[in-house]
């Protein structure tokens, strides 16, 4: 049972009750989108001019030029769409994990098929013969005759058995395979008979075989039954020891058949599925889709990491065009009606396309799905860099629609932490290996690595800070080094901040102006400098917890588990806070000039005096709340957090709204366009926010 929930998990696309019906109009206008949102479904019209994508994070996007522009539509949510699928009369369903969503015109509008919570759909089919949908559920099969509207159980099992596939054929016969060897026949769609398998297992796909000669049923142990349209005809064969079939396709052309599975293996057979014969694409390579081309008989194969890979030997021989990060994969494939164009979707907004029928493709979106670490505006413009794991060093030139990976010359498995902007030099830096900080003096299009000094340790650089009062620039290595740099960072030399015994433990770095910092580590010990990072000295007492410091006034607080401190003296000297026993983790100063803090569950709290007392102020949320962010034009503040958490305020602190984010992401920074219209919140996801 463990197996079948395991890939009813991976099918799991909306929630029935046996008979529901009503439709709800979805919101008409869209003011935010995930950027780097997984991309799992595609499908184009007949005439292939109109083209969907679905996916994660309520992404349904329509294109009327055959995929060269998106248009993001309206999705209430956050739902995981997972396939998308056309009747007639322009009636386009979309299946996701928790609904079920309808589009009449052919996906330029949708509505929510509303209905209570029960069933669960997982396979979605349009019986051309009748005219009707049917629909595989956990329960049995639905049916369906005005379009999707509404449904009706024409065969219910038990819970034990759910049904996960469902096929139609060119006779109008249609199968249905489910667990536990579970396979039903149905000449009409009402009346459905159980054929015997001897399975134990349950169904991965199907395949319909070419000139009404039947159906391939693929099962998840490998094995294959092939069936007569009348049902009373097996055959059996296999495409793997215990190997999940992934993807196939069938030429009819040359009837052929091909199953690609979890091995990087491509099998294909010459007789209906009777024999098979197995080629290599790539060793323990996932292949997701499927693709022959009935004008050559090319194959082409979309898989993990990013992988496009092409055969033109009827799978004997093949040829990888292209690949990408480890962690990359691409989940969908779509080919025009000519064969001529072909468009192939994956992880993090992965987009790649081709207009020679597979044999050379280009990048129309990157693969973003990487942990953003750090988000950094370049003044005065639209411009915006992030970094994060993996290498990630992107850049946007029109305020996050766009983005372009830059080049570093440094490995891919480098995570890039913290970005600074050096506002005396006009540079822009980034650092993480410890072998090179990296510099940019173009607004972040070009980049060049720096080598710090040879006797900075190992680790990682994790945080980088200036000094708004001198050219002092500090950059935290982990573990427990601080170098210094006088020359926008052209050259380091490593200070005498103390690291514990061990040689690690300075957790974090803070500049109050006029040459002082602050560096606390894990073992309680502050230390600060007043000579411009140049030399370090502990401060009395035992004093842990994250930093929030004020140039301008020289003020700094220290937040810790249940506690608050306050310096008054640029850290020299601490007093304990009247606060709440909560912990905090940012602050902020409003632009009245109040303090907020903000914390684990939703915490936020307000001082109108300076620090000296604070009031617990409702946020609405429980999601934990990472770094705030200021418009000084307006005085509004946007506060991102987990769960795919983002709150403003217009108020100076004291009431909190949930703005959409279409995400369960968690965000943990946010940058805000020059002109206050456009939010870009980042962290697992890359969300923007198009702001009234």
């Amino acid at each position: 049972m463990k197996r079948v929930m395991a890939l009813l998990g991976c099918w799991l696309v909306g929630g029935l009750a046996p008979v529901f019906a009503a439709e709800v109009p979805l919101p008409t206008a869209v003011n935010s989108r995930v950027i780097n949102a997984e991309l799992l479904a595609l499908w184009s019209n007949p005439a292939g001019n109109l083209v969907l994508v679905a996916g994660a994070d309520g992404t349904l996007r329509r294109s009327s030029d055959g995929g060269r522009r998106w248009q993001q539509l309206a999705v209430a949510g956050a739902p995981r769409i997972v396939s998308l699928v056309s009747g007639t009369g322009g009636v386009v369903l979309a299946l996701a994990e928790d609904r079920l969503l309808r589009s009449a015109d052919d996906g330029a509008s949708w509505t929510v098929v509303d209905f209570p919570a029960g069933l669960q759909m997982s396979s979605v089919v349009f019986h051309k013969s009748s005219g009707a949908w049917l629909a595989a559920s956990t329960q049995g099969i639905l049916r369906s005759t005005d379009g999707g509207l509404t449904w009706r159980m024409v065969h219910a099992l038990g819970r034990d058995t759910p049904m996960l596939a469902l096929t139609d054929t060119a006779s109008g016969v249609l199968f249905a395979g489910g667990a536990q060897g579970t396979l039903l026949r149905s000449a009409d769609g009402v009346s459905w008979t159980a054929l015997p398998t001897g399975e134990t297992t349950a169904i991965a796909r199907f395949a319909v075989l070419p000139g009404r000669r039947g159906v391939l049923s693929l099962w998840a142990d490998g094995s294959v039954i092939g069936l007569r349209p009348d049902g009373r005809g097996m055959w059996r064969s296999q495409v793997g020891e215990r190997t999940f079939p992934s993807a196939v396709a069938v030429d009819p052309v040359r009837s052929r058949v091909y199953v690609a599975n979890s091995l990087g293996q491509v099998l294909s057979s010459r007789d209906l599925g009777h024999s098979w014969t197995t080629a290599l694409v790539a060793d323990r390579l996932y292949i997701n889709a499927l693709h022959v081309d009935p004008a050559n008989g090319g194959i082409t194969a979309v898989a993990a990491r990013a992988t496009i890979a092409r055969s033109l030997d009827e799978g004997e021989h093949w040829q990888i065009l292209s690949s990408g990060l480890p962690a990359s994969r691409l989940n969908a494939l779509q080919v025009s009606p000519d064969g001529q164009q072909m468009l192939a979707v994956g992880s993090g907004g992965l987009t790649l396309r081709s207009e020679d029928r597979g044999r050379s493709w280009s990048e129309q979106h990157a693969d973003l799905s990487r942990y953003v670490s750090d988000i950094i505006g370049v003044p005065g413009s639209n411009t915006v860099l992030v970094t994060g794991v993996d290498g990630l060093l992107m850049r946007s030139v029109d305020a996050g629609v766009h983005w372009w990976q830059l080049k570093t010359g440094m490995p891919a498995e480098v995570s890039l932490q913290s970005l600074l902007h050096d506002a005396r030099t006009a540079q822009f830096l980034a650092c993480g290996p410890m072998a090179s900080i990296l510099r940019s003096g173009d607004g972040g299009q070009t980049w060049r690595a720096t080598q710090p000094v040879p006797n900075a340790g190992d680790g990682s650089f994790r945080q980088l800070i200036a000094d708004p009062d001198s050219n002092t620039l500090l950059v935290l290595g982990s573990p427990g080094r601080v170098l210094r740099s006088v020359n926008g960072g052209q050259e380091w030399t490593v200070t005498d901040a103390a690291a514990e015994a061990d040689g690690s433990g300075i957790e974090q770095l803070a500049a109050l102006g006029r040459g002082v910092f602050l560096a606390t580590r894990g073992d309680g010990v502050l230390q600060r400098s007043t000579d411009q990072g140049q030399h370090w000295l502990p401060v009395e007492g035992r004093l842990k917890g994250s930093l929030y410091a004020e140039s301008a006034s020289g003020f700094a607080w220290l937040m810790s588990a249940g506690s608050l401190r306050r310096s008054r003296d640029g850290g020299l000297s601490w007093l304990p806070v009247q606060a709440p026993a909560v912990t905090l983790n940012y602050m902020l100063r409003t632009r009245a000039g109040n303090l907020l803090g903000f914390g684990s569950a939703g915490t936020i709290l307000r001082s109108v005096d300076d620090g000296v007392s604070w009031q617990a102020q409702p946020s609405g949320v429980t999601a934990s709340l990472r770094k705030p962010l200021l418009d000084p034009a307006t005085g509004d503040i946007y506060v991102p957090g987990r769960e795919g958490t983002l709150l403003r305020s217009r108020d100076d602190g004291r009431s909190w709204e949930s703005l959409p984010t279409h995400t369960r992401g968690h965000l943990s920074r946010v940058w805000l366009e020059a002109n206050g219209k456009v939010l870009v919140a980042t962290g697992e996801r890359i969300v923007r926010v198009e702001l009234p």
